[in-house]
């Protein structure tokens, strides 16, 4: 009996080291990969963080693409009207690619302008805005939003 148990023990021992010596290579270059990518780490931080986490960590509250500004003012604001004209005056795109459901603001009448600050003014000016024709309605660090008046 107990050489039995031992034999079939022994038997799928041989068959799981046969399976690891057959895709040796394959594990080996898999672990490689993982280390290179830190799939690990990435894993990590996806299982363990929700999404809106994950896009603050990546893009940002109020800086470079200032994912977490436009989300609050889109959810305070903006819930009723989807379109708004944004301006980042760092050299990244647009957050609003972020948002499937809004569409630029021809009309600009809902502004929101990101890392801008004293010197870019003059910029305003190059892009016809004048924010004496518009009202603040919220502002944090250098990220501002601005209504147009009636």
């Amino acid at each position: 009996m107990i050489t039995k148990i031992i034999n079939i023990i022994t038997r799928i021992i041989n068959i799981i080291t046969r399976i690891i010596k057959s895709y040796l290579c394959y594990i080996i270059l898999f672990l490689f990969l993982a280390l290179i990518t830190n799939f690990f780490k990435n894993f990590n931080i996806i299982v363990s963080n929700n999404y809106n986490s994950r896009m603050f960590i990546a893009y940002h509250y109020c800086g470079g693409i200032s994912y977490g500004y436009v989300k609050k003012i889109i959810n305070k604001y903006l819930l009723l009207n989807k379109a708004v004209y944004v301006i980042n005056f760092d050299s990244y795109p647009s957050p609003l690619d972020l948002f499937i459901d809004f569409q630029v603001d021809k009309k600009k009448e809902n502004l929101i302008l990101l890392n801008f600050k004293k010197d870019n003014k003059n910029q305003l000016k190059d892009l016809r805005l004048n924010l004496l024709e518009y009202v603040l309605l919220d502002k944090e660090d250098n990220c501002y939003y601005y209504k147009k008046k009636k």
